[in-house]
């Protein structure tokens, strides 16, 4: 493609910006302030809202493990699990003809995360705000199926479609706020937006014609809510 070399040049100078400031964030977050040693595990509700439009918002779950190893610094690393299908053809290679058109898509969809956590200084009662930047990777598996009927030379054939979805690395920035309920117990709420990219892979069959693979590597930027509970040992 023409715009592929650009296109990864800009998410390379992406990743170079994003781990330089990564790093200084948490230079200034532990200039001058106390360590101590926290570890939390809990589970949350995921809600995911997908910028391109042939993908549905879907709830999911998922489980995190936080360690706050400085009064404003902490990691944290945690997993999803969301599942939706997609019912709409996107590409074609070949002119339809009149007949039926059936195309079913099923992703399960595993991202996994590494984020730095920068806690709020001012703690009060009712809780204590945050700031997420991070990256990790979505795993997907796919089952991919459809068939058509497309005019080629002017003749009529029924292909059949299979294929394949594949994830990547993505990053991330949020908010969020640990809201205390107990002495060990946290409800945690928080918002991230994501940028990452799917491959998906299309192949359209004829027994006559043979296949033709069709490839694409787009965008799948989205947001993430989440609410969970949390239990500090």
């Amino acid at each position: 493609m023409i715009f592929a070399e650009p296109v990864e040049r800009m998410e390379l100078g992406m990743k170079q910006w994003f781990i330089a400031g990564l790093a200084a964030a948490v230079l200034a977050a532990t200039a001058g302030e106390t360590f101590s040693q926290e570890f939390r595990l809990g589970g949350n509700v995921s809600y995911l809202i997908p910028t391109p439009k042939e993908f549905s918002s879907e709830f999911g779950y998922g489980a995190r493990l936080k360690y706050k190893f400085h009064d404003t610094l902490g990691f944290e690393i945690g997993g999803d699990f969301f599942e939706w299908s997609v019912e709409e053809l996107i590409v074609m290679p070949y002119q339809i003809a009149p007949g039926p058109v059936w195309y079913k898509e099923k992703n399960r969809v595993f991202p996994l995360h590494f984020s730095v956590l920068i806690f709020s200084p001012e703690v009060t009662q009712e809780g204590r705000p945050y700031l997420a930047v991070g990256g990790g990777y979505y795993f997907v598996r796919a089952d991919i199926e459809g068939g058509y009927r497309a005019r080629v030379d002017g003749r009529d054939f029924d292909f059949d479609i299979t294929g394949d979805v594949s994830g990547g690395p993505g990053f991330h920035v949020g908010a969020g706020i640990d809201f205390f309920l107990g002495e060990n117990i946290f409800l945690n709420v928080d918002a991230r937006w994501v940028y990452t990219r799917i491959k998906r892979e299309q192949t359209h069959f004829n027994p006559e014609l043979g296949s033709v693979t069709e490839k694409d590597r787009p965008l799948f930027n989205n947001w993430q809510l989440r609410a969970g509970l949390e239990y500090k040992f």
